[in-house]
């Protein structure tokens, strides 16, 4: 069974997201700000990370440099509610994955099986 961690400050889109992933199959832990996240990555070992790219303190930009710096290297889908024309751009190339919020259900799983099998 697949580990996905879900890391975002909204408390009902990480129940969205957890009720989704359950209900296909996959094991989910919860963290609910980029720094939570960090430090479960020192007791957890996902398979692929759903990543808010907003939050407080620690968001996107700031996790991923977090977990370069722990030596982890784990697919990231980034989640974004909005983005300017040339961050989406440059936002691929850094994350490789990204889905805009409200987030198409079947395009995430969808996304997640293309990564989980490559």
């Amino acid at each position: 069974m697949n580990t996905i961690l879900v890391i975002d400050d909204e408390i009902q889109i990480v129940e969205i997201l957890e009720e989704f992933l359950v209900s296909e199959g996959f094991k989910v832990e919860k963290a609910y700000n980029g720094r939570e996240g960090l430090a479960m990555l020192d007791k957890i070992h996902p398979d692929l990370i759903l990543l808010d790219e907003k939050m407080p303190e620690v968001g996107g930009t700031a996790f991923r440099g977090g977990m370069k710096e722990l030596g982890k290297d784990i697919p990231v889908i980034v989640l974004t509610g909005s983005i300017g024309i040339g961050q989406k751009e440059e936002m691929n190339k850094e994350y490789g994955y990204l889905l805009f919020k409200p987030v198409r259900l079947a395009e995430l799983r969808q996304l997640i099986d293309e990564i989980l099998t490559s």
